[in-house]
C-alpha cells in the first residue's frame, strides 16, 4: 500500500526482510534496480485504495494555565505594612499537565500584544520563577522544589504552580505599566519530542489598592526605585501688594497700600524697600514645592553628605536607594493645596487638613507674633520648599496610617490643638494642664528635643532647648540639610501602591 513517492535505488544487492507487518506510506512509490525487481507473497501481490498513514495521537500531552488570586492585592520585593504584616509579593499561576508530560515549558506574560516577560523551565531564571508540583496519588502528596532541581529535563502530568514577581526580563518593576488600561494574559507552551502545545489564561489586569496618585518603578539590579508623586497645585493668588480699600462716610474710595503699616523703625533698621509686586511668581512657586518634595522624601546616597545615619532604605534587608519626583497635574492627584505669596502683612500660617490647603510663602516684612521682621527671599527659598514637603506629606502619613497619626505629627504633637508636647524633663503641671485641655492620641508618646546630630524627621515637631544663661533657645545645626522623611515613612509611601488584581 503506497500514496506518494518512495524511491529506491541499487546498484548491487538491496535486501529488506521484516518478520510481521512491513508497510510504507509516500505519497509517491519508485523501484528501480539495474537488472531486475521481484517481489514475492504467499497470498499474492495485492493492490488497493491509497491509505494515509496513522496519525499520532494528540493526546500524548496537554496543557493548560490559570492565574490563581490566592491574594486579593499585591506589592513587589516583600514590603511590610506599619504593623509587620508581610504583603504578597507574587503572582500566582496553575500549569496543569496531562498525558505523557512534557520536556520543557515557556512562561509568558503579555499585556495587549507585547510581551513584558518570559520565562524558561530549564534556566537559572527558575531562581524568581518557583515550580510546585503535587502528586495525585492518594497515598502520598509529594511536593517538589526548583530550589533542589534547577534543570528539570521532564514534567510528568500533575499540577504546577509558577509565581511572577511582577518585574520584566530587564528586571524593571512599573506600577504604571500594570495598572495602565488594557488586559494582561499569561501564555504557557509546553514542549515534547518536538511537539509543542500552548494554553492561555482569562484576561487580568490590575487597579491600585489604595490610592491613584503615586507611581513606583523599581529596578532590582541596581537597587534603585523611582517615585512618581502626583500633587495639584493651584494659584492662591498674593498678599500684602493690592492697595487696601478703606471706605467711610468722608471719602468711600480712600485706599492705603498695605506697607505702609510697617513701622518706620523696622523699615530703618533693615534699610530694605518692601516688596511692592511678588518676587515669585506662581510658576517659581510651583519650583520651590516640588523641589522640597524630592529633596526631603527621597532617601538615597546623595544625601550621606547631609545625615549620619543610613540614607538610603532597607527592604529585606537590602539597600535601596529611593528617588522622589514630584509632578503637578489634575489627574489621579493629591487634594489641591494653593500656592499663596504674602508679604508686607501678619506672617501666614501653612496648612493641609485635606481641604482648604495651602502653601504660604512669607518674605519681606512680614509681622510675627513677637513683631515685625524682614526674611530675605533667598531664605524663604529654603524654608517654603521645607514646609511644603512637610505640608504634603500629611496626606501620605494619613493614607497610611490614619489622621491621628499624621495630624500629631507621629505623636510628637497634640490632635487639638496641635502644640509641642511636653518633653519628659518638663514640669509635671504643664504636661498635666496641657493633657486636660488637649485632645491626644497617642499619651504614651511625649515630646522631645531637636537632636543634636544625625537625621532630624521631616513629619515630627520639635522642640528647641533653652539655654538656662541666656534663656535663649538653642540655635539647631543644620535644620534643613538634616531633615528627611523617616525610612518609615519613604516605606509608608511605596506600601500605598500596592495593586489590587482583577
Amino acid at each position: 500500500m503506497a500514496k506518494g513517492s518512495i524511491i529506491k535505488i541499487s546498484g548491487g544487492h538491496m535486501t529488506e526482510t521484516a518478520k510481521l507487518d512491513y508497510t510504507l506510506y509516500a505519497d509517491k512509490i519508485q523501484s528501480s534496480a539495474a537488472r531486475k525487481i521481484v517481489e514475492h507473497s504467499n497470498d499474492g501481490i495485492i493492490y488497493g485504495e491509497p491509505l494515509a498513514p496513522p496519525v499520532k495521537e494528540a493526546t500524548d500531552f496537554d496543557i493548560k494555565i490559570e492565574i490563581l488570586k490566592k491574594e486579593k492585592t499585591f506589592l513587589p520585593l516583600g514590603i511590610v505594612d506599619y504593623k509587620g504584616k508581610l504583603e504578597n509579593k507574587l503572582l500566582y499561576f496553575k500549569v496543569t499537565i496531562t498525558g505523557k508530560g512534557v520536556q520543557q515549558w515557556q512562561l509568558s506574560i503579555k499585556k495587549e500584544d507585547k510581551v513584558i516577560y518570559t520565562g524558561y523551565s530549564a534556566t537559572f531564571e527558575l531562581k524568581t520563577v518557583e515550580i510546585k508540583a503535587g502528586s495525585k496519588s492518594k497515598n502520598e502528596d509529594k511536593t517538589q522544589s526548583i530550589a533542589e532541581k534547577i534543570n528539570p529535563r521532564f514534567w510528568p502530568a500533575g499540577e504546577y504552580e509558577i509565581i511572577w514577581d511582577g518585574f520584566d526580563n530587564e528586571g524593571i518593576y512599573n506600577s504604571k505599566l500594570l495598572t495602565d488600561e488594557g488586559s494582561f494574559t499569561a501564555i504557557i507552551k509546553g514542549q515534547a519530542n518536538y511537539r509543542a502545545k500552548y494554553a492561555v489564561t482569562e484576561p487580568f489586569s490590575f487597579n491600585y489598592a489604595e490610592v491613584k496618585w503615586v507611581d513606583l518603578t523599581i529596578n532590582k539590579l541596581n537597587k534603585q526605585i523611582d517615585v512618581t508623586l502626583r500633587v495639584k497645585l493651584e494659584d492662591g493668588g498674593s498678599k500684602g501688594i493690592d492697595p487696601i480699600k478703606m471706605g467711610g462716610m468722608a471719602d468711600p474710595n480712600r485706599t492705603i497700600n498695605p506697607w505702609d503699616y510697617i513701622p518706620a523703625e523696622s523699615i530703618a533698621k533693615e534699610k530694605k524697600e518692601p516688596y511692592k509686586i511678588p518676587v515669585r511668581s506662581f510658576e517659581e512657586l510651583k519650583k520651590l514645592t516640588l523641589y522640597g518634595l524630592a529633596e526631603y522624601w527621597s532617601r538615597n546616597q546623595n544625601k550621606k553628605k547631609y545625615t549620619e545615619t543610613d540614607e538610603n532604605i532597607k527592604i529585606n534587608n537590602e539597600p535601596y536607594n529611593v528617588f522622589v519626583n514630584a509632578i503637578d497635574t489634575k489627574k489621579n492627584a493629591l487634594n489641591s493645596v494653593d500656592l499663596v505669596f504674602n508679604t508686607n502683612g501678619d506672617w501666614d500660617r501653612s496648612g493641609n487638613p485635606g481641604i482648604l490647603a495651602k502653601l504660604s510663602y512669607n518674605v519681606g516684612y512680614i509681622k510675627y507674633s513677637n513683631g515685625w521682621g524682614y526674611q530675605e527671599a533667598a531664605n524663604e527659598d529654603i524654608d517654603f520648599s521645607f514646609t511644603a514637603a512637610h505640608e504634603i506629606g500629611h496626606p501620605i502619613l494619613q493614607a497610611y496610617r490614619g489622621y491621628g497619626y499624621s495630624w500629631q505629627h507621629k505623636g510628637s504633637s497634640y490632635l487639638f490643638p496641635q502644640d509641642t508636647k511636653p518633653t519628659p524633663d518638663e514640669s509635671t503641671i504643664v504636661k498635666a494642664w496641657k493633657d486636660a485641655t488637649h485632645m491626644d492620641q497617642y499619651p504614651y508618646i511625649s515630646g522631645e528635643y531637636y537632636p543634636e546630630s544625625g537625621e532630624l524627621d521631616l513629619m515630627k515637631y520639635y522642640k528647641q532647648k533653652i539655654n538656662k544663661t541666656t534663656g535663649r533657645a538653642e540655635p539647631v545645626l543644620l535644620k534643613y540639610q538634616r531633615s528627611v522623611a523617616a525610612q518609615e515613612d519613604v516605606i509608608g509611601l511605596l506600601w500605598l501602591t500596592k495593586l489590587e488584581i482583577k
